[in-house]
């Protein structure tokens, strides 16, 4: 379908309400046709994690103008039955790269100094650089010091997993003492 209104009609008359009960949720999977104006800007939303974050934004359920209570889960596999006709595993697939939507969240960051959280404004592309950071800091602490290590972080939206490989080159020695 074309237009967040047409598919808020289609759901006035499988569920009935009005298209306001349905408008903000078919918008919200659409929004990303500001980045990309073709059929590409699906691979943002249009998959099982994108109805999901939509329940998470918009709630577990919405109430129609009847009184009616839909899950809002349902609408969001709706819009993406009628736009792709399935729903996806994810976001990214294979090796088929995503960009970033041009979009700020808020990201919880700790610093050395100071015990208490401080709220940042980051772009999402800037807030999944920190975390590869964070992550990498956590598990292999002084990555940067040694002699040339490497790696590769692999994001798995369908698993909801991040995967890192790391491989880590140091200089060794070994001391020998002897008396004689």
């Amino acid at each position: 379908m074309a237009h967040p209104y047409h598919h808020a009609l289609s759901l006035v008359k499988k569920w009935g309400g009005t298209v306001d009960d349905f408008i903000a949720v078919h918008k919200w999977f659409d929004q990303s046709k500001e980045i990309s104006a073709d059929f590409r800007h699906r691979a943002l939303r249009h998959h099982a994690e994108g109805i999901f974050m939509a329940e998470t934004i918009f709630g577990q359920t919405l109430t129609l103008s009847t009184g009616r209570i839909i899950p809002t889960r349902w609408v969001g596999e709706q819009h993406v039955k009628e736009d792709l006709g399935f729903i996806p595993s994810g976001a990214w697939a294979g090796e088929t790269a995503v960009d970033f939507p041009a979009t700020e969240i808020p990201y919880a960051a700790l610093t050395w100094d100071d015990p208490e959280v401080e709220m940042r404004q980051l772009s999402l592309e800037d807030v999944v650089e920190q975390l590869t950071y964070d992550f990498l800091s956590d598990t292999h602490g002084g990555w940067e010091n040694n002699d040339g290590a490497y790696g590769e972080f692999c994001f798995d939206a369908s698993a909801r997993c991040i995967h890192l490989e790391f491989n880590e080159r140091f200089t060794s020695s070994e001391l020998f003492t002897h008396d004689f």
